[in-house]
């Protein structure tokens, strides 16, 4: 069962044509996850359901969604670097937490909030930057305004979240380091039948000092 949002063609395949990143079950960035479906029990398929829709009226369209995730990777080198670096063999053991919520108050406002925290270390590593280490921090934080306008789905996004719609590489989007790039500032989408429009001024954030004060180099 896909939980991609109301966005028709866009949704074609991972459904990163919409903008928001790949979306099937899960997403790349959790807010994008559409799980309002749970209003009817007879979608409920998995134990954690019951923490994916929390609703707060009758009517069910008030509701919290709850996510998290815990990831470690690990990479053994037996010729670090190819033998640029004097640190053969290395094992490098990184860690990301994060954990979310996401408040619908109807279906044209809502406040999403993401903490994270990445950790990096192992045995004769090498390489950490900022970007692998961090502590506790407000990752995203937004409010979103949504509706109806000229016949097209509108919102704006308003606060601290990942942007997704373009390549990983300029987006800070992709898997590795363990903490990617949040993007602060304001977003407008519109979506038609079979064209949309998504309109941006964003500046990134700055993780630079949250990064050194949580850390210290191996």
């Amino acid at each position: 069962m896909l939980h991609q949002g109301p966005w028709g063609v866009f949704n074609t395949n991972s459904g990163a044509a919409a903008g928001f990143g790949t979306v099937a079950y899960y997403a790349v960035a959790r807010w994008a996850e559409d799980w309002s479906n749970l209003r009817d029990k007879r979608n409920h398929i998995d134990a954690m359901d019951a923490l994916k829709y929390i609703p707060f009226n009758d009517q069910g369209d008030i509701y919290l969604s709850l996510s998290g995730n815990f990831r470690h990777h690990g990479f053994y080198d037996q010729n670090a670097g190819l033998g640029a670096t004097k640190r053969s063999p290395s094992y490098r053991s990184n860690l990301r937490f994060n954990l979310g919520a996401d408040l619908h108050l109807t279906e044209h406002v809502r406040l999403y909030g993401e903490l994270m925290s990445g950790e990096a270390g192992g045995i004769n590593y090498y390489g950490y930057t900022g970007r692998w280490r961090s502590k506790i921090d407000l990752h995203q934080a937004f409010l979103e305004i949504k509706g109806r306008i000229l016949g097209a789905r509108t919102g704006v996004m308003i606060g601290r979240y990942k942007f997704l719609d373009a390549p990983a590489y300029f987006t800070g989007g992709s898997v590795y380091p363990s903490i990617p790039f949040s993007w602060n500032g304001v977003r407008g989408y519109a979506f038609w039948k079979r064209f949309r429009v998504d309109v941006f001024d964003l500046t990134q954030t700055n993780d630079a000092e949250i990064s050194q004060k949580g850390c210290t180099s191996g």
